[in-house]
């Protein structure tokens, strides 16, 4: 009947908002500090705070960084004509974090923090191929000092980067199918969750 109908409807839009209000109280209770480091003339260092709903750059951290991402100025300028506002996806293409700074694909919890809390090692990133020329960032997962040298290098084609950016490419399948490569220690890159 109509009146039955009527309230099904609205039992669906009660479900739907308190839905949505648990996944703005999980966003809201997120608290960690990402550290971003960019070498090079205009580079410097932020610290990226979120707390309370909230993402703030600052030049102190809240937290102690669990996650730092560090990239010479070039390859920043480089990564910026090419991914533009998705340079938070570049941090480690489709595993946890990348989703979490602006992919709307997965928010950034609470369980999602702890989850990273737990990683540790340094990955570096490169792609190849693009108009601006080849390019890397380095993600270090942890509250460790940053090594000399990555534990593993992930590097892939520009083009494919980018369909693993927009979804058109799962990171599994790229490196099943060779349009990734990976060189060291493949453990620290199975505990961030790219393959």
């Amino acid at each position: 009947t109509v009146p039955r109908q009527f309230h099904s409807g609205v039992d669906k839009v009660e479900k739907a908002i308190k839905a949505l209000q648990t996944s703005l109280d999980a966003l809201r209770a997120v608290e960690m500090t990402v550290q971003v480091q960019i070498s090079g003339e205009g580079g410097g260092t932020w610290n990226l705070n979120v707390r309370d709903g909230q993402m703030v750059a600052s030049d102190t951290p809240v937290h102690e960084p669990i996650v730092t991402v560090v990239q010479d100025v070039g390859d920043w300028r480089k990564a910026m004509k090419t991914v533009g506002d998705k340079m938070g996806q570049v941090a480690v293409m489709g595993g946890g974090l990348s989703t979490s700074l602006g992919s709307g694909a997965a928010p950034l919890t609470k369980s999602k923090v702890e989850k990273l809390k737990t990683l540790a090692g340094t990955i570096k990133f490169v792609m190849t191929g693009g108009a601006e020329g080849d390019w890397g960032i380095t993600v270090k997962f942890g509250t460790t000092p940053m090594p000399a040298q990555p534990h593993a290098t992930v590097s892939c084609a520009e083009d494919d980067y980018k369909k693993i950016v927009k979804g058109e490419l799962n990171p599994q399948a790229a490196f099943m199918g060779g349009k990734m490569r990976i060189a060291g220690d493949m453990a620290v890159v199975m505990q961030v969750g790219l393959l």
